[in-house]
């Protein structure tokens, strides 16, 4: 068992950070005000986040039994895609993270990636969640591009977790990362372009509109605006895995991660405690406090919790479609309906006067109200009267509908201080120490600093005032020139002089309003040094390219991405089952003199399915393309991991070509050289598609030219994908199924799909689920 597991909280501004470590946090990670994937949070100026740095050097340990002296660590997301104009202030931001020391980089972009690897190598950098990192092949191509840390997709159960870390021979030392609580997407992780097509927010870019929080009508039924047909089919209920994450910490995994960035601090002190008493005290923790920490932390924000995909790797209760908000605890179903506008509840758990209460209706919705008419406290089992309540004559409770405590003074912190507002700017400011050696000769003051090799020199010739001072008083000089060093102001960086390798041929007193002005333009002269590495960004792209035949009419063709869908599938990717299966059906298109099959690639794989798959693919290819020299098979990569398929096609069937296609988010020139440098040979790439979001017609000005292409039909690829059944949590649901079960569902190659219409926002919605996998298509934007 991993007895050293990191707990990494959320911090969405400075105050929330420190109450995470204070509470037991081992790190956090955060954003800064730009290229974060929670644009709407606070998050942090560079100089909150010098201010962080320092405390983290120096945070008191707070918990019992913890390790003495365990270092605080910090995580900064630049986890959005960024646009070409964009890449000259994310150098400059880099350079100053540089400064400041973090502990590693969360990211998304392959541009960003291909940047951090060839200017600035001593970055740590972690893969997002974002890049949908799920199988062995994912760590592979992870190691190769010198990622430190894979933050492991959400839909992974238990057991695939196991079998990647086990595979940590073959990796090195490549650490993974797991979310153990906080709010899922429905969608696959980083395969949303629902906000981002439908709304120009692009949660790719921090400004995902949640729309998967909506409510949705069936446009199945006569009277879609039925409000008792109204559900929050994709809204997923919150994780929380509680003591299950012991066995991640047997399974060998190096971080747990809380999701929560747009959270309030008192969620992050209090689901902090819970994770860090179950970390610490393991089976020590009693069911008491087990339960008491549980329910602080719901209490400040739960929506229905859920193991996600922990235990199944269908997931369990993964949606409840009748409620999407906030509500705490459980706290019992109504017994009866009293006359006096009130209810009758057996209590799950203890209620005090003005307690703020939720009702869930059975027909969907809720109320809150406050339970003001309980004069002393009700224990626990206990049968008890609520009486008025005051709520709108068009709101009708009935018996089993279930009623939830969302807020009590009781799970307030034991430590209120920890939660009150402080004064920032008593937080000293991290300063990056930089030796400096001094010669101080002929009246010229000469700094050198090895850290960048180079010399600075002051004349000091033209002053008057110098006097030379009896050699006795030596040593004043060297005392008021190190004094003066440290206030180095907003400087990033502290110049600390090596009093081993100063040398002053005289000893002078020199006038303190000179040497101010002297060491200013120091400081100034080594920020702007310090900053000089990122001026210069290049994308020159060395790139040979197969030519084709009436090349406009090829390119013209490719802008409509449907053009290179399977046939007789809806899916825009191949079905390994049908592949395997040999029911799969490529179109031969093309009127130039070669003909072209595409063979899209799946962006979600299973770990055991890798092998499986290569074979079938590359006996399929040998099978249709009968060794005719007109016929090219070209493979589109969905998913990072997709690089070592490439690889490995290329090896049994080296004729083969590749595209990158829309899940590949080309959002800059840089995130291009990346998928060049992952392949063996730039000429194996046909075409590029670019990143799908971005409306601005003036990025990317090279787009009509070879290789990339934009995809014209964007709207009809799917808004998401995800391994969340919408038959399983939903139509099971409704008709008072076990939501849990498959039952009537074939999932052989392709003899079962299910559709429905659905209709939000006067958009009508079309939801497909095959083999297990549920996508989600615009049909119009009127009905």
């Amino acid at each position: 068992m991993n007895t050293n597991v990191e707990l990494l909280a959320p911090a969405g501004d400075l105050h929330t950070a420190i109450i995470a470590y204070n509470a037991g946090a081992d790190s956090v990670y955060l954003g800064l005000k730009n290229f974060s994937a929670r644009k709407s949070a606070t998050n942090f100026s560079f100089k909150d986040l010098r201010r962080l740095k320092h405390y983290a050097l120096h945070a008191p340990e707070r918990e019992k039994g913890r390790e003495k002296g365990r270092e605080k660590k910090i995580y900064v997301t630049l986890n959005t895609l960024l646009k070409d104009s964009e890449l000259q202030l994310l150098c400059d931001t880099l350079e100053e993270l540089r400064l400041i020391a973090i502990d590693g980089l969360i990211i998304q972009d392959l541009g960003l990636l291909e940047i951090i690897k060839t200017k600035f190598p001593e970055f740590k950098i972690h893969a997002s969640t974002q890049m949908a990192l799920h199988n062995s092949m994912g760590l592979e191509w992870a190691q190769k591009n010198g990622i430190s840390r894979v933050v492991l997709s959400r839909e992974l159960c238990i057991d695939a977790i196991k079998n990647l870390k086990n595979l940590k021979c073959q990796y090195r030392e490549m650490e993974l990362e797991v979310f153990i609580h906080g709010a899922l997407c429905y969608s696959f992780s980083g395969l949303c372009l629902c906000s981002g097509l439908l709304l120009n927010r692009s949660g790719n870019r921090g400004e995902c509109a949640q729309i998967c929080r909506n409510y949705f009508y069936s446009a199945n039924n006569n009277n879609p605006k039925n409000e008792n047909k109204k559900n929050y089919c994709f809204s997923c209920n919150d994780l929380n895995l509680g003591r299950d994450i012991l066995k991640l910490a047997e399974a060998g995994v190096n971080s747990f991660k809380i999701e929560g960035r747009m959270k309030s601090k008192e969620y992050v002190y209090n689901v902090v405690r819970f994770y860090r008493a179950i970390l610490d005290e393991r089976e020590k923790l009693s069911e008491e406090k087990y339960q008491q920490l549980s329910n602080a932390a719901k209490l400040t924000f739960s929506r229905k919790t859920s193991k996600g995909y922990f235990n199944n790797p269908k997931a369990d209760d993964l949606i409840d479609n009748t409620y999407p908000g906030h509500r705490g605890i459980y706290l019992g179903s109504i017994q009866k309906v009293l006359a006096n506008s009130g209810i009758r509840l057996k209590l799950n758990e203890d209620l005090w006067q003005n307690d703020q209460l939720l009702v869930l209706f059975k027909s969907g919705g809720g109320t809150h109200f406050n339970a003001f008419n309980i004069r002393v406290k009700a224990k626990k089992n206990q049968i008890v009267d609520i009486v008025e309540i005051n709520l709108p004559s068009t709101v009708h409770m009935s018996i089993g509908d279930e009623v939830y405590l969302t807020q009590s003074k009781r799970y307030s912190s034991d430590e209120p201080s920890l939660l009150r507002s402080f004064d920032e700017k008593k937080i000293k400011v991290y300063k990056n120490k930089i030796k400096a050696n001094l010669i101080f000769q002929d009246k010229t003051l000469t700094f050198f600093i090895p850290l960048l090799s180079k010399e600075y020199q002051f004349s000091l010739a033209e002053i008057a005032e110098i006097a030379e001072v009896a050699e006795s008083e030596g040593n004043s000089f060297i005392t008021t020139i190190s004094k003066l060093l440290t206030e180095s102001k907003d400087f990033p960086v502290e110049i600390v002089l090596d009093l081993d390798k100063v040398k002053i041929s005289r000893n002078y007193i020199v006038p303190i309003s000179l040497l101010k002005k002297i060491k200013n333009q120091l400081y100034q002269q080594v920020s702007d040094c310090l900053k000089e590495g990122s001026k210069k960004l290049s994308s020159e792209m060395n790139f040979k390219a197969a030519q084709v035949e009436n090349q406009r009419e090829f390119w013209h063709f490719l802008s409509r991405r449907k053009n290179l869908n399977p046939l007789n599938q809806e899916s825009p990717f191949i079905s390994w089952n049908k592949l395997k299966s040999g029911k799969l059906q490529l179109a031969e298109v093309g009127n130039w003199q070669e003909k072209f099959y595409f063979f899209p690639l799946h962006p979600i794989d299973t770990p055991t399915d890798v092998n499986a798959n290569i074979q079938s693919m590359c006996e399929f290819f040998s099978k249709h393309s009968n060794n005719r020299e007109d016929i090219t098979f070209v493979v589109g990569l969905n998913n990072p991991a997709h690089f070592i398929y490439a690889k490995e096609i290329k090896l049994r069937f080296p004729a083969v070509k590749i595209f990158s296609d829309f899940y590949l988010y080309i959002a800059n020139h840089f995130a291009f050289l990346n998928i060049l440098s992952n392949l063996s040979d730039n000429s194996d790439l046909l075409f590029s598609y670019l990143w799908v979001e971005n409306e601005d017609e003036n990025e990317n000005d090279e787009v009509e030219k070879f290789p990339f292409v934009k995809i014209k039909d964007k709207l009809e690829l799917p808004l998401f994908i995800s391994k969340g059944c919408y038959k399983k949590f939903n139509q099971n649901q409704n008709q008072n199924q076990n939501q849990n079960s498959c039952d009537g569902c074939k999932t052989s190659a392709g003899t079962y799909t299910y559709r429905e219409d659905l209709i939000n926002a006067n958009k009508k919605f079309k939801v497909v689920v095959e083999e297990c996998i549920t996508y989600f298509y615009l049909r119009s934007l009127k009905f």
